[in-house]
C-alpha cells in the first residue's frame, strides 16, 4: 500500500541462498544487496555450509528435530552416495521414457533417489530467451508448474543468464 510504514526491529527479513560454488553464492548476495539497498540493511551475515546437500554431519535430512552426533546411530546416517551408479541408473530409465512427461517425472524423480535432491524443477526459456517457465517441479508444496521468472532478475534468473547451475 503506497505510503504504508510498519515499526521493524532487525533480523525482520531472512535471505537464504546457496550455491555449488561460494563465488556463485558471493554475487547472489551482492545482487541480493544491491536490490534491497534503500529498502533493507544488512545487519548480520552468516556463512555455513551444507553437507551431502540437505543433510548434516549425522546423515539426517537438516532440521530441528537431529539427533545430536553422539545419539544417532551409525546405522541411520546415510552412506555417501555412488553418483555413478545412480547415473547408470538414471540413464536406463530416461531411455523407457515415451513423452516428455515421463521424461521430466522420470529426471526429478532421480534427482531425489539416486542423489539426494528432494527439491527440484524444470525451466524452459520462451522463444525471445527473455523469461523462464516452469514445466516440472517436485518437493515443493505448490507445484510451481505455469511460474516464470525474467531471465538476469532474482537468484534464479540471474543464475539462468550466467548459464551457472543452482544447487541446494
Amino acid at each position: 500500500v503506497e505510503g504504508f510504514t510498519m515499526p521493524a526491529t532487525q533480523h525482520d527479513a531472512l535471505v537464504w541462498m546457496s550455491g555449488s560454488a561460494y563465488d556463485m553464492v558471493f554475487d547472489m548476495a551482492r545482487t541480493v544487496i544491491q536490490d534491497l539497498s534503500g529498502k533493507a540493511t544488512l545487519q548480520e551475515e552468516t556463512t555455513s555450509w551444507s553437507y551431502r546437500h540437505d543433510r548434516d554431519l549425522t546423515g539426517f535430512v537438516d532440521g530441528s528435530e537431529n539427533p545430536t552426533l553422539l545419539d544417532a546411530p551409525a546405522e541411520d546416517a546415510q552412506p555417501g552416495a555412488d553418483y555413478l551408479r545412480g547415473l547408470d541408473a538414471l540413464t536406463e530409465r530416461l531411455a523407457t521414457c515415451n513423452d516428455l512427461d515421463a521424461l521430466l517425472t522420470a529426471s526429478l524423480e532421480a534427482l531425489s533417489s539416486f542423489f539426494g535432491y528432494n527439491h527440484s524443477f524444470v525451466l524452459v526459456p520462451d522463444e525471445e530467451d527473455k523469461r523462464l517457465f516452469t514445466v516440472a517441479s517436485r518437493g515443493f508444496p505448490d507445484s510451481g508448474i505455469g511460474s516464470e521468472v525474467a531471465i538476469g532478475k532474482g537468484i534464479i534468473g540471474v543464475a539462468a543468464a550466467q548459464r551457472s547451475p543452482i544447487a541446494f
